[in-house]
């Protein structure tokens, strides 16, 4: 069973971050080499949290106190002390050392560390890159895992009393930017949502007042008015659907591809380790090794997220969208046959009866209104099957998620950096995959204007 020992600062920035990369990083130890054991010596804070995130998904676990409980219990706030006290009482746990004042404390904690890094396969540390503020810290059992050659793995974090003050550089200016555009995009697909809709409201009122005219409507005057009224309609809709649409959908795709690819600069800047601690840099022979055993846990946590980002929010929304659209589609067809069934019944006892059905008046009336109601509710329901592009949307989804599966099994069987730098590139490519699609969309639109 494969042995990971989680280390990390106590009181932590974005700590629900943290949280959330500790837990995507237990499922890629998981998904990589199956049980796991979680060891750790529940100080307060990243080691916590660990904990925490491994018994939610029933891992192992080994708890060993650097010393006895009620000294230990010293270095916890009340809310994490009653946290401590949970996870003692469910899991069994062992003390290294016994001691007698605090002034043992940081030598306990020091070989507490690194006994466990040294029976461990892999360490997982949060860790702000920086010197230990004292013996027996993150810094210390970092040093010793490089020392020993073991597995490291570093979430990226800060401690809650670092203050940063730093000039403005490209990242944030890529990050502004990335905001802008992205609101950009979220704004022009409201706007052209609204747009089709509009456009189809005014096509089915336009097929109304036409109908209506030609089989109600007796008065010359109002004939002319409805006729009038369905023209006006008309034309919106064709300007909104054929013009004012497209207009809208080509800067929507053009904001959303820009967003996407700066997102894709800004999730590359986030896993570098070109910019690695001073720990790493002064053995670089292990470096290696240390930036490969990274990225690949970075790139797989990625993938997962986005695979379960599209499973669960696009993929099953676009399947429970085009289902009940699909259903409505359903039943105005067995509507539109049984109005047509019913007016043949009646326009055969029209032509061979002579006797008047006045308690079935009504039956023929709705299955009038339905034979001339139902086809263009049926065609407004296929343009929004059509502007909402959930079909192709869906598609996409699924395949992004095939492509993801695919590119987690190469980093898997990667060897070297530089296979690492070819998955990566190819999942900086994903980020604009659907708007690819959109971009040679439209312009094959422009190309059959044209022609």
């Amino acid at each position: 069973m494969f042995k990971l020992y989680g280390i990390g600062h106590r009181f932590l920035q974005d700590e629900e971050k943290i949280r959330k990369q500790i837990s995507e990083s237990i499922d890629y130890f998981i998904a990589t080499y199956g049980e796991l054991n979680c060891i750790s010596s529940l100080a307060q804070g990243a080691d916590t949290i660990f904990i925490q995130e491994a018994i939610k998904k029933n891992c192992q676990i080994t708890i060993v106190l650097p010393f006895q409980k009620e000294i230990f219990e010293e270095d916890f706030d009340k809310t994490s002390i009653k946290t401590l006290h949970s996870i003692l009482a469910k899991h069994p746990h062992r003390v290294k050392s016994i001691i007698s004042d605090s002034k043992e404390k940081e030598q306990a904690f020091l070989e507490t560390g690194l006994e466990l890094t040294k029976e461990s396969d892999a360490i997982l540390a949060v860790w702000d890159g920086l010197n230990g503020q004292g013996i027996g810290g993150t810094k210390d059992q970092i040093d010793y895992a490089i020392e020993i050659g073991k597995e490291i793995h570093w979430i990226k974090a800060r401690r809650l009393d670092q203050t940063t003050i730093d000039s403005v550089n490209i990242d944030e200016n890529i990050s502004s930017d990335f905001t802008k555009e992205d609101k950009l995009a979220i704004l022009n697909k409201k706007r052209y949502h609204r747009v089709w809709t509009t456009g189809i409201f005014f096509g089915l009122a336009a097929i109304f007042f036409m109908e209506i005219n030609f089989g109600f409507v007796q008065k010359p005057s109002l004939h002319l008015l409805f006729t009038l009224c369905g023209f006006i309609a008309l034309f919106i809709a064709f300007r909104m659907l054929t013009i004012k649409a497209n207009q809208l959908k080509n800067k929507f795709v053009r904001h959303r591809r820009n967003a996407e690819m700066l997102r894709a600069e800004i999730w590359k800047k986030q896993i570098d380790f070109n910019e690695v601690p001073q720990a790493f840099k002064e053995n670089k022979e292990k470096s290696a090794q240390i930036f490969l055993k990274n990225k690949k846990r970075e790139l797989w946590m990625y993938l997962q997220d986005q695979i379960r980002y599209q499973e669960r929010r696009r993929i099953k929304r676009f399947n429970n969208y085009i289902s009940k659209v699909s259903n409505a589609l359903l039943g105005l067809r067995i509507a539109f046959l049984l109005s047509f069934l019913l007016l043949t019944v009646f326009y055969f006892l029209d032509l061979f009866f002579t006797n008047d059905y006045p308690n079935l008046a009504y039956i023929q009336d709705i299955s009038g209104f339905l034979w001339m109601a139902v086809p263009p509710i049926y065609a407004s329901l296929e343009g929004v099957l059509h502007f909402n592009e959930w079909k192709k949307n869906l598609k996409s989804s699924l395949q992004l998620v095939k492509n993801y599966i695919d590119l987690q099994n190469q980093i898997a069987n990667s060897k070297n950096l530089s296979e690492l730098e070819s998955v990566e590139l190819q999942i900086f490519e994903t980020f604009t995959f659907e708007t690819k699609d959109w971009i040679t969309e439209q312009q094959n639109k422009k190309i059959e204007l044209k022609i």
